[in-house]
């Protein structure tokens, strides 16, 4: 009994020792792990240094757009260089170039934004255009375009008779994608690299 006694207890202290080290490695973590960092900023008219509120702020696979201060915040961040973009109607497309690291990061400056001088107010600012073409229809209505960063949807529109889409996007790798009922869907792929030009992708399917 007392050879028995003496072996269970050895078992319980192995156990009790495993179960220890098993804590300690679970709070080392092993790197990588936690929920990403984050960019706080604000968005000014570059000649008044007035805030602009509903700017759209994009980094990465991260966008979020301004409040009535200005101020903006993006989450989910992966550490590293990239490109800032920031696009409201009326206003040139802005980007910056930013340094992201571990944790919570802040712009040293504003981000400003110049209006519209080549381009009609009335024209969205977009990096990305096209037409869709139906084969044997000059009615083009009712095609859903899709962009694609991956297999996430990055945004989604519907054409009316003209065929023509547009869409505004940072810099990246994507997918256009087009379909509709009764016709071939159709992807295409499409590098955004210059903010200040539009890519232009034109798409026809097939019945």
């Amino acid at each position: 009994m007392m050879d028995g006694s003496k072996s269970m207890r050895k078992w319980f202290n192995i156990i009790a020792i495993i179960a220890v080290a098993a804590v300690i490695l679970a709070g080392c973590g092993g790197g990588g792990g936690g929920g990403g960092a984050t960019l706080t900023g604000k968005v000014v008219d570059g000649s008044t240094d007035e805030a602009l509120s509903g700017v759209r702020v994009a980094l990465g696979g991260s966008s979020t757009t301004t409040g009535s201060d200005g101020k903006f915040t993006l989450t989910g961040l992966s550490t590293g260089s990239g490109t800032l973009t920031a696009q409201l109607d009326d206003y040139e497309i802005s980007s910056v170039s930013v340094t992201i690291t571990a944790g919570s990061n802040t712009l040293s400056d504003t981000v400003k934004m110049a209006p519209l001088s080549g381009d009609p107010p009335d024209v969205t600012p977009r990096t990305l255009e096209g037409t869709i073409t139906l084969t044997g229809e000059s009615n083009a209505s009712g095609v859903t375009v899709t962009l694609l960063s991956g297999t996430t949807t990055y945004e989604q529109k519907t054409t009316s008779s003209d065929g023509k889409y547009y869409f505004w996007a940072p810099s990246g790798t994507y997918k256009v994608r087009a379909a509709k009922s009764g016709f071939v869907t159709k992807e295409q792929s499409v590098t955004i690299s210059d903010l200040t030009k539009v890519v232009t992708v034109n798409i026809t399917l097939a019945k």
